[in-house]
């Protein structure tokens, strides 16, 4: 149906029964959503701020509901470009704020979700999702098929703005619930590692403390060989073993040229392998953050 059609549709509705399609739409619609939240999980607080949000938006009052779908990602233009990276208003998720009756303060949630294809769909959305093959296709370089180990871990990232008594594994139960019942040709894929709000405190690796401390014995015992090495001392025992390890001694090795003849070739080499890992590195990286043209990366 066209969208003139639908307006006229719309306006006899209006006139001849006073009935309106937008709000019929969008009140099946909630009782839809509501269902399935209800089918998808218990009636925890998760799901009773989410059937609220879904309630109050469009409403004459859904002030810090329509900011929460506001802050949400939409689609974005440049999507043949590879355009993948869908982030939403970071900073306008976590301003959310709004008391409710019955169910205390709702905040809002940030989380970035991972959008791949469903498997063993064949639908058009789902191939076009399949970097690995629709790379090579829309390029026509051998480029394409020489980096798919870094297509396979490529992601179509997607801004999530949710209420913060959701946590990930919720809205990761809601979302198989549908992809199950509704046959959807993506798979969305939510941690709780890539989710933040007001007051989170920072993820923290359970290793951190050790490597620092190792950082720390290690610089200690660089200064104390530095300091013998310094020190104009005899050089034996155990001076002996420390002085290899001196700072300035391995920065006049490196720094100064060296007396006796080397193969300079060999220096050269590792200069050029350096580089070559500087720019993999820098390629890699280029190619997994926020990049508007990425396929301009594999002409």
């Amino acid at each position: 149906m066209r969208p003139t059609y639908i307006v006229l549709l719309s306006a006899f509705l209006q006139l001849t029964f006073g009935f309106s399609l937008t709000t019929g739409y969008l009140k099946y619609f909630r009782r839809k959503a509501i269902d399935i939240i209800d089918q998808a999980g218990p009636n925890d607080d998760c799901a009773r701020q989410l059937k609220a949000w879904i309630g109050e938006l469009f409403g004459p009052k859904s002030t810090w509901a329509m900011k929460m779908l506001d802050a949400s990602a939409k689609l974005q233009t440049g999507l043949y470009s590879f355009n993948i990276f869908h982030f939403g208003d970071f900073d306008g998720c976590l301003n959310i704020k709004e008391e409710k009756i019955g169910m205390g303060i709702i905040e809002g949630k940030y989380c970035t979700a991972a959008v791949l294809p469903a498997q063993n769909s064949s639908s058009d959305l789902a191939q076009i999702l399949n970097f690995v093959t629709i790379v090579p296709e829309m390029t026509g370089s051998q480029k394409g098929k020489d980096m798919q180990h870094i297509l396979k871990i490529l992601k179509v990232i997607y801004g999530l703005c949710l209420p913060k008594a959701c946590s990930a594994l919720s809205i990761q139960k809601l979302w198989n619930h549908l992809e199950a019942s509704f046959k959807m040709p993506l798979r969305v894929a939510v941690d709780e590692d890539f989710c933040t709000f007001t007051g989170k405190v920072p993820f923290v690796f359970q290793w951190d403390t050790i490597v620092i401390w190792g950082f720390v014995v290690y610089a200690v015992f660089v200064l104390a060989a530095t300091v013998c090495d310094l020190s104009q001392l005899t050089p034996r025992g155990w001076i002996q073993l420390l002085r290899p390890f001196s700072l300035y001694r391995n920065a006049r090795k490196i720094l100064l040229p060296g007396k006796k003849a080397s193969w300079g070739c060999l220096d050269g080499l590792k200069v050029f392998s350096m580089c070559w890992v500087i720019f993999g590195h820098v390629y890699t990286i280029e190619i997994l953050t926020g990049t508007t043209n990425m396929v301009s990366y594999f002409q």
